[in-house]
């Protein structure tokens, strides 16, 4: 998991609730959709097309897959099938935030699954209902929540910039964190699953046939092992630039510690 940024005041047309928008077109029928909801006090209980295709509109996932650079929000795995996911469970007590353009994100179906409605708050925090004056700031209020309940789940667009430092990987792929949010979402999510380990390993892996052919060209020359160790290191860093990689938070890790003992290793 790395920072997302998503600018929450560009709302895509179809979730936009000023006067003007909610006259006509998909903004009026989210809109109505949204009302009829909370009038309610909760989500259809059972999937509803006509429902569930008000979060899943043409322009929302459009604008997330840019977002995202279509890879999903907790595993950072690119997909073809990712799907809208809540953040605040919209089965799990939060039906009034359904359409909110803050609490929609991109998910892999592994992902989206474990995680589930399970939404589980700091022992300090205290679980949000529904108050009327939210729907003037339908679209953010996000960090209103967070400060009320204290979510033991990390959302990546709201997290620090440097919260993949909050994960610890080993040589294997698989990730745990010191940090109880970030364990907890982890566990949740189950980011070491089997399939993500061995993705992740395969990243490190690569850099060591790398730096092993870099130590079979060198020949014992510890200059030239120098200068093309540099010239490795330099590749992966420039890899890092590129936003549509997968597991760009394994990648970091490896630059700020395992490559330092990998190319150790290459002088022994």
């Amino acid at each position: 998991m790395i920072n997302v940024y998503k600018n929450v005041d560009d709302i895509p047309v179809s979730l936009r609730t000023d006067a003007k928008s909610i006259l006509k077109g998909p903004a009026k029928t989210t809109h109505e959709h949204r009302l009829q909801i909370i009038k309610d006090g909760s989500y259809p209980a059972s999937p509803s097309v006509s429902y569930d295709a008000r979060y899943k509109y043409i322009d929302i996932k459009k604008q997330l897959d840019g977002i995202y650079h279509g890879k999903c929000a907790f595993c950072e795995t690119r997909n073809e099938q990712l799907h809208v996911e809540h953040f605040r469970p919209k089965r799990g007590g939060y039906y009034w935030l359904a359409y909110s353009w803050d609490n929609l994100l991109l998910a892999c179906a592994t992902c989206n699954s474990f995680k589930g409605n399970d939404f589980p708050l700091d022992k300090y925090g205290t679980r949000a209902s529904f108050d009327p004056s939210y729907l003037s700031n339908i679209n953010n209020h996000s960090a209103q929540l967070n400060q009320i309940e204290r979510p033991l789940l990390i959302n990546p667009e709201t997290a620090p910039a440097d919260v993949d430092r909050l994960l610890i990987f080993d040589e294997y792929g698989e990730v745990s964190s010191n940090d109880l949010c970030m364990a907890m979402t982890i566990e949740k999510c189950r980011l070491s699953r089997k399939a993500l380990c061995n993705n992740r390993k395969k990243i490190l892996d690569d850099l060591r046939n790398e730096i092993h052919a870099c130590v079979n060209e060198a020949q014992g020359d510890l200059t030239i092992l120098q200068s093309l160790l540099q010239h490795v290191k330099n590749n992966f860093v420039r890899g890092l630039e590129d936003e549509t990689a997968e597991y760009i938070a394994f990648r970091r890790y490896i630059l700020r510690t395992l490559i330092k003992e990998e190319i150790k290793k290459s002088f022994l």
